[in-house]
């Protein structure tokens, strides 16, 4: 069943909603052209609930790929309703996914992360936890681990990608290739960091009850994901198309990822809409209540409406804006006389405000 927010969901042809660099329009359309035509997706069921029955509320995302994203009636989940199968996923990772998202540099990227969001997190962790021992899951070139490091604490990094791990080791970080099944059974760490990696996940409860073993009894889970609730309060210009990406899995509120985490038997001891969270251990995981899940419904679809309904006052003022700035340049070339001479002017603003 099909119940899009708006036409403007539907997919109807490979096009983009954000603008795309040359070379990352190029990896798009040569990674659409290995799955034309073949049957690279699979039925996903509601990582949250396990309901089997998602209602696609759009279709495209903002590069253009078709990704029909569902919402879950029983519990409020908006996640993937298909999902590329793994042989898909691995070629998407190891050969287009840096391309098309044109992600910087490794060694820009260690210090942007040691000096920005390194730090930020250091920050937002002081005020539950005091770690030692600290594991990071995507720890891409190791910034985020550099600025705990220089804290002196004890780090490790896990990732896939051997150009961003080697910068790490560069700069003295203990990072390994792998995941998960690279740690030891009694490895236990003070605070383990998920910085945008969950919502690329495509079975998120068993990632987490796997890494929640590897958590010190008063241990933190740092979880970082982008949120319903943020594109609500103006990111991404109140607009969806901006914010759905391919590479994501699962678009959490604070409600789902709270209701995910009980799942999981983790509590929450902070946490902003963005989301920046903190997670601790309370038990082996819980039932989900029926009045859990149906105030998780609510949320979502309250959020949907309101973000639908922000996007199109927000869109509606700048087109305003627009208009207001497109009368003051022909009024004042009128008024000055000069309307005629500056034509070619005149026609190129136009073009560019057209644009805009």
């Amino acid at each position: 069943m099909k119940e899009l927010l708006d036409e403007r969901y539907r997919f109807k042809a490979v096009k983009n909603s954000i603008k795309m660099s040359t070379k990352s329009l190029m990896a798009r359309d040569d990674f659409i052209s290995t799955i034309d035509n073949k049957d690279v997706y699979e039925k996903q069921d509601c990582y949250v609930c396990y309901n089997a029955e998602l209602k696609v509320i759009s279709e495209v995302d903002r590069y253009g790929f078709y990704y029909p994203t569902g919402f879950c009636g029983e519990c409020g989940n908006v996640q993937q309703a298909e999902y590329y199968d793994n042989d898909t996923l691995i070629n998407f990772y190891s050969n287009y996914y840096r391309k098309i998202y044109g992600n910087t540099p490794p060694s820009e990227l260690y210090y942007s992360q040691r000096d920005g969001k390194g730090n930020d997190i250091c920050s937002f962790v002081s005020s539950v936890c005091e770690p030692k021992r600290i594991l990071e899951v995507g720890c891409g070139a190791g910034g985020i681990l550099a600025a705990f490091r220089d804290n002196g604490c004890d780090v490790l990094g896990l990732d896939f990608d051997d150009d961003y791990l080697n910068i790490a080791k560069r700069h003295g970080l203990q990072v390994v290739n792998g995941s998960l099944d690279k740690l030891n059974n009694d490895e236990k760490f003070d605070l383990i960091i998920l910085s945008h990696v969950l919502e690329h996940i495509i079975e998120p409860v068993q990632f987490l009850k796997t890494l929640s073993k590897h958590l010190a009894g008063d241990g933190i889970i740092y979880i970082e994901v982008p949120s319903l609730n943020h594109v609500c309060d103006g990111g991404y210009k109140f607009d969806l198309l901006r914010y759905w990406q391919n590479a994501h899995t699962v678009h959490f509120t604070t409600m789902t990822l709270a209701l995910l985490c009980k799942r999981v038997g983790l509590k929450n001891v902070k946490q902003t809409n963005f989301i920046h969270s903190c997670w601790k251990k309370a038990d082996d995981g819980q039932v989900l209540s029926q009045e859990e899940k149906d105030i998780s419904v609510a949320n979502t679809k309250e959020l949907l409406l309101k973000i639908e309904s922000r996007r199109k006052s927000f869109r509606a003022k700048a087109n305003n804006v627009k208009n207001d700035a497109r009368r003051i340049i022909v009024n004042t070339l009128d008024l000055f006389g000069v309307k005629g001479i500056f034509k070619t002017l005149y026609y190129n603003v136009e073009k560019f405000l057209r644009k805009v």
